[in-house]
């Protein structure tokens, strides 16, 4: 497939393709895309697979993480607290919501910068803003080194945001679920947890709930 010249051109399509879906606000065929463009490196690391290559496959991740590491020192650079990353995103701290656009900006700016400097080619990497949270709750891993990754609740425009944790997996009871919303609800929200704790104990002990 590299010899012929057949995966660059299959990726520059794909590139192409979801840019287009991008610019005429089409966001499901830009999530097909994207879909499309992970199943490809499944493929290229299966070795069932007639396209199996393992240098592929082990440079798609090598230089997603070494990527990752330059996002992190290019808000690090500017004097941003980086709280975390995890594959394809990182979770910085900002003071302000207006200060998002200019510092995302110039991070991209310094990748696209050092991208050049090291490969001399012209980078077509985009940093996009997610989403912004007014409080953020991270979990570290047991022992405390380090935050679990991908686990982290936000409050984002009034409503909760979980990711991961026990109150979106679908292997806990509907109590543990409704017990961890509700604190991390009252949390962020500066409202007294100890309450609420205590009538969801009562409740459970008192065979009311399933």
């Amino acid at each position: 497939a590299r010899s012929g010249g057949i995966l660059p051109g299959v990726v520059e399509r794909f590139w192409e393709a979801r840019a287009a879906a991008r610019a005429r606000g089409d966001e499901h065929a830009a999530q097909a895309i994207k879909i499309m463009q992970n199943a490809l490196f499944g493929v290229l690391g299966a070795t069932a697979c007639r396209f199996f290559d393992a240098d592929v496959a082990n440079a798609i991740t090598g230089f997603g993480q070494q990527t990752l590491r330059w996002t992190r020192d290019a808000f690090a650079e500017q004097g941003v607290r980086v709280l975390y990353g995890d594959t394809d995103s990182v979770f910085v701290e900002v003071e302000d919501r207006e200060e998002v656009e200019p510092l995302r900006q110039r991070a991209e700016a310094r990748i696209a910068a050092r991208i050049g400097r090291e490969y001399r080619v012209e980078s077509r990497l985009e940093l996009e803003f997610d989403r912004y949270f007014d409080h953020f709750f991270l979990p570290r891993l047991r022992g405390g080194r380090g935050a679990s990754h991908k686990r982290y609740a936000g409050w984002e425009n009034a409503q909760l945001v979980v990711v991961g944790l026990d109150a979106v997996r679908r292997d806990w009871p509907a109590v543990a679920a409704r017990l961890q919303q509700g604190m991390l609800e009252r949390v962020f929200t500066d409202q007294p947890v100890t309450p609420f704790v205590r009538e969801v104990a009562e409740q459970v002990l008192a065979g009311e709930c399933d």
